[in-house]
């Protein structure tokens, strides 16, 4: 086997849209198959690693991390385990902010707070309340309910970071739009809509399209201004704010769904992985 494709205990296949990564690695020579992150494996034994439906990991952040840090000992890693660490916190925002990237505002909360005053301070009227280390769903809540919006706050805080952010209507309306790259390069885009009933999980299928001018550029913007240059996988999710300008919901370099049954996306990314290599 020459890669190996992480995945997590509860998907031990992997999910199917990621092996569609198999055959097409196997048309290019490259013999891969999922691994389990948390099962032991001699990750040695391959020429690479590349996470994949590791999905869950933030239920044991830093046994994932830790479990990157090793891998990459044995072999290379994509992303790369610094890549990890800083994209697995939601707090990477603020640092795009400051880098001068239009995120979606983000009040991060650490210790006990009144909901009603955050919003109030920042004209917010509608929030969106979810830990800064999750994903898809995961924990997010919105609710128009003052008390349970508190609760879940503090039930959050509790256990770690939270952040706090108004909710979008053209997310809704609209859908996000998630370009996906490969080494750098646009692949392809797809919309997909808000699920915030507090279930989490991963989205479904979603439909291609082409992405606006202005969202292509913002894409690319935001990977310049990210603090990593050697991404072999990044999906930039972008929404419109109250100004109908494109805005950063999030930067997804750890372990995104890419949506490869689009087109010959699953070719591509077999390609840049070949290229690693």
């Amino acid at each position: 086997m020459d890669v190996a494709l992480a995945t997590a205990a509860h998907l031990p296949n992997m999910d199917p849209d990621e092996m569609r990564l198999v055959p097409a690695l196997a048309a290019l020579g490259i013999a891969a198959k999922p691994i389990v992150w948390e099962h032991e494996f001699d990750w040695s034994s391959v020429r690479a690693c590349v996470v994949r439906s590791t999905w869950g990991y933030y239920l044991a952040r830093e046994e994932f991390l830790a479990w990157s840090e090793r891998v990459a000992q044995k072999t290379k890693i994509f992303n790369a385990p610094e890549v990890l660490r800083w994209n697995t916190h939601k707090r990477y925002l603020a640092e795009l902010e400051a880098r001068g990237v239009r995120v979606v505002p983000t009040a991060f909360v650490d210790r006990r707070a009144d909901l009603a005053e955050i919003a109030r301070a920042r004209g917010w009227c509608d929030v969106v309340v979810k830990p800064a280390v999750s994903a898809g769903a995961y924990g997010a809540l919105r609710t128009d309910d003052p008390a349970r919006a508190q609760a879940h706050l503090d039930a959050i805080v509790a256990k770690g970071d939270a952040m706090v952010q108004p909710y979008l209507p053209s997310v809704e309306a609209r859908g996000e739009i998630s370009l996906i790259f490969f080494d750098g390069a646009l692949s392809h885009a797809v919309r997909k809509h808000a699920q915030l009933d507090g279930a989490g999980g991963r989205e479904g299928s979603e439909p291609r399209v082409e992405p606006e001018d202005d969202e292509a550029r913002f894409a690319r913007a935001v990977l310049e201004a990210a603090p990593f240059r050697d991404l072999l996988y990044a999906r930039v999710d972008i929404a419109r704010d109250a100004d109908g300008a494109p805005c950063l919901m999030e930067l997804e370099v750890s372990e995104p769904s890419l949506f490869l049954a689009h087109g010959d996306a699953a070719a591509r990314f077999a390609a840049a992985i070949a290229r690693r290599l």
